[in-house]
């Protein structure tokens, strides 16, 4: 009776290479009894083989099918589709030859042709192009990836499209989109937006990039924050970083620790130290501004320096540049248009002047130390002065007007509670004429008005010094030229 039964459900079942029920326990040992056969339910003990499904297919150990797969697939050891899948696949170890289409959640997961849906796995493997959301331990795909990858590792051979996280991204062609990673390589270019510990870029990159290291072989354009940046081409755009090194064309608003640019650069650069090795045009404000050609525009530093002609405005200490052609506002100023020279002069204010005096353009600064008290109200008197101004010349006759403040220290303020010095503010007229009969030497005389500093009233002065409030203040001497432009 049991026999004539498995004989009715055999001949039930198997029908022109069509199995809607198969039980196997290790094929051959199964109800199919070809690997082409079309199975709609499959239950497998240990091994199932057979050609198509289409439905079920349930399997405690390994399975292996010819054809294609179109529904749901679970395995306890593994799966072999040889052709197409379409549906779920749920195994520790999945391989299909052909496309996948659906949801693939495997620990181990190969996909020798396109793929196109999600993949959940530890290692997912993809021979084509990758369409979806591939979420994995290591994330590998041969060709281009269009849609998000979250990874501890991911490694693109194509060009990607979409969303990319993990501890370490690399890609052999470019990316558009977002991307995150503790580090990420790029081996063409890059648009979108990326946040990572270092990224580095073999072409162009374009968009919005927070990294501490961002680095580029060709051009940046748009807005970057890093510790260090290194753009091997152009950089438009705005970037805050500890260090800015483009080995181009520098262009935009760049506030770092040091900036430089290869190829000149214009906009708005901001840092401890500026370095542009071609001209610039724009503003400049650094500890140290270094301009190797032409510099138009305002910079402002303790030292700027500029090799070709500086244009504009410059603000200082110093500011030395190859031809002055703008106005400088420093203490010492150097150019081959220039001056370098000394004074010492006698005022109402101060019996004995010695100053050093450098011009540029016919723009000048004098610094000076007196000592003495011409009024002979104290024994001892230092006076610390600092003009600037601007020249004109006319033959030998040289007529300036400058500003300038005087500091007085004296005897009596020593000796006063506080300590206290006065501040002057002053506006001067400047004659010299140069003696014809050497070369190096001239007579200066000046004459101004010194006001009180705002800031100092309220403040009484020591017993015995006069208030020289309002007061003119003439003066005059001899002017030597250490240098002149020309010589």
């Amino acid at each position: 009776m049991k026999r004539m039964f498995f004989l009715l459900i055999s001949s039930f079942v198997v029908f022109a290479g069509t199995i809607p029920v198969n039980f196997s326990l290790w094929y051959p040992m199964s109800f199919n009894r070809d690997v082409d056969d079309e199975v709609y339910f499959n239950l497998g003990l240990l091994y199932s083989h057979f050609g198509t499904l289409n439905g079920l297919s349930v399997n405690g150990g390994y399975a292996i099918l010819e054809q294609d797969i179109n529904g749901l697939s679970v395995s306890g050891i593994g799966q072999r589709i040889n052709g197409n899948a379409k549906g779920v696949l749920v195994s520790p170890f999945t391989l299909v030859e052909g496309n996948t289409a659906g949801l693939d959640v495997s620990a181990f997961s190969i996909s020798v042709e396109e793929f196109d849906g999600i993949k959940v796995t530890a290692f997912g493997l993809n021979g084509e192009n990758f369409d979806g959301i591939a979420v994995a331990g290591v994330n590998m795909t041969v060709k281009n990836l269009r849609g998000i990858q979250l990874g501890a590792a991911n490694f693109t051979g194509g060009d990607i499209y979409g969303i990319q996280a993990g501890g370490v991204n690399v890609q052999e062609d470019g990316m558009k989109g977002i991307e995150t990673s503790g580090m990420s390589i790029i081996g063409e270019s890059f648009t979108g937006v990326a946040a990572s510990g270092l990224i580095l870029a073999g072409e162009n990159m374009k968009g919005a990039v927070a990294a501490c290291g961002l680095i580029t072989g060709g051009d940046f354009k748009g807005v970057s924050a890093s510790g260090l940046s290194l753009c091997g081409g152009d950089r438009t755009g705005v970037s805050a970083s500890g260090a800015n090194i483009v080995g181009g064309f520098i262009k935009g608003v760049h506030g770092t620790a040091v900036n430089m640019a290869g190829d000149g650069g214009k906009g708005v650069l901001g840092a401890a130290a500026n370095i542009v090795r071609g001209d610039f045009k724009g503003v400049m404000g650094g500890a140290v501004n270094m301009t190797a050609g032409d510099f138009r525009g305002v910079q402002g530093g303790a030292v700027n320096i500029t090799g070709g002609t500086a244009r504009g405005l410059t603000l200082g200490t110093v500011a030395v540049a190859q031809n002055q052609k703008g106005v400088p506002m420093a203490p010492v100023m150097l150019s081959r248009n220039g001056e370098i020279g000394v004074d010492y002069t006698y005022n109402n204010l101060c019996p004995l002047n010695f100053g050093a005096k450098f011009m540029s353009n016919e723009w000048y600064a004098i610094s000076s130390i007196g000592y003495g008290d011409t009024e002979d109200d104290v024994s001892d008197a230092l006076v610390i002065s600092s003009f600037w101004g601007r020249q004109i010349k006319i033959s030998d006759v040289r007529l300036a007007f400058d500003l300038g403040n005087v500091r007085v220290f004296n005897e009596k303020q020593l000796e006063a509670d506080g300590i206290y010095d006065k501040n002057y503010f002053m506006l001067r007229a400047r004659a010299g004429y140069r003696l014809s009969f050497a070369e190096i030497y001239g007579i200066v005389g000046y004459g101004g008005r010194m006001d009180k500093d705002d800031s100092d009233e309220g403040e009484e002065y020591a017993d015995g010094w006069s208030d020289p409030e309002g007061q003119l203040y003439v003066g005059g001497g001899l002017s030597i030229h250490l240098f002149r432009a020309g010589q």
